[in-house]
């Protein structure tokens, strides 16, 4: 059977499409404006159930920036991921007029002292975004929450870029089996725990989830010393199927 020839005129159009699709981006920056940046102070002892009751009180805007209180002065919490993720929504729903329900999570990560594992996460930090049509292009509006009782402080940061020269990987925390609690234990019984004890709990632990090309494996477990920061211990767990890698 005689082969046909490629239609030249066809293939040209393609590569020109491809071409003028690569340019657009060429030479374009994201121009960075922020819309919301705000301190609140809280009561890291009393700070559940209070929302539980429903006093937004709890939460005292202040005009200063916060800073962590001295060691001897923190007070550990026992908040795991979803008292976290309660906190945030209860901020944003009950004080800030608005809702984290219609978007994206882009990462999330946790930390806590080693001396403090029994207790909970001691800090919690979530990154949500959306993308909406803005001058016939696209602004990408990102929303940071850090959730601080070591500070005794919540900071809410909203910023948006444009145009959207980002494509973020969102979590689909529908499919996401394996929550910052479940892989902090995996984490101790594949050589956390022994390398936290060699230290006499001298270190910190955090847990990130951010998906991208740089962060395939999912939850980045670090345990470092809390005297020089060198890392102790590193470990990789699968989000979905609770699968450990060793970097």
């Amino acid at each position: 059977m005689k082969r046909l020839a490629p239609d030249i005129s066809v293939i040209l159009a393609v590569i020109i499409l491809f071409v003028t699709m690569l340019s657009c981006n060429i030479g374009q920056t994201e121009e960075q404006t922020t819309l919301f940046d705000q301190y609140y102070t809280i009561d890291p002892t009393s700070l559940m159930v209070s929302l539980k009751n429903g006093d937004m009180n709890a939460f005292t805007p202040v005009s200063d920036d916060l800073e962590l209180l001295p060691v001897d002065q923190q007070l550990p919490v026992d908040w795991l991921q979803a008292d976290y993720f309660y906190i945030a929504n209860t901020l944003y729903d009950s004080v800030l007029g608005k809702t984290l329900q219609s978007w994206q999570l882009s990462s999330m990560d946790f930390s806590s002292r080693c001396s403090y594992i029994h207790n909970g996460f001691q800090n919690g930090r979530f990154e949500f975004f959306k993308v909406v049509k803005e001058k016939e292009q696209e602004s990408r509006i990102i929303r940071f929450i850090d959730i601080d009782p070591r500070g005794n402080f919540i900071y809410v940061k909203e910023q948006k870029y444009y145009p959207n020269l980002v494509n973020l990987e969102a979590i689909d925390l529908i499919q996401l089996k394996i929550s910052a609690d479940r892989a902090f234990q995996i984490a101790e019984s594949n050589g956390g725990e022994e390398k936290r004890q060699s230290v006499g709990n001298a270190c910190n632990i955090s847990l990130v989830l951010s998906p991208g090309p740089a962060n395939k494996r999912g939850w980045k477990v670090s345990y470092t010393r809390s005297d020089n920061g060198i890392p102790l211990f590193r470990v990789e767990i699968d989000p979905i199927t609770g699968e450990v890698y060793f970097p």
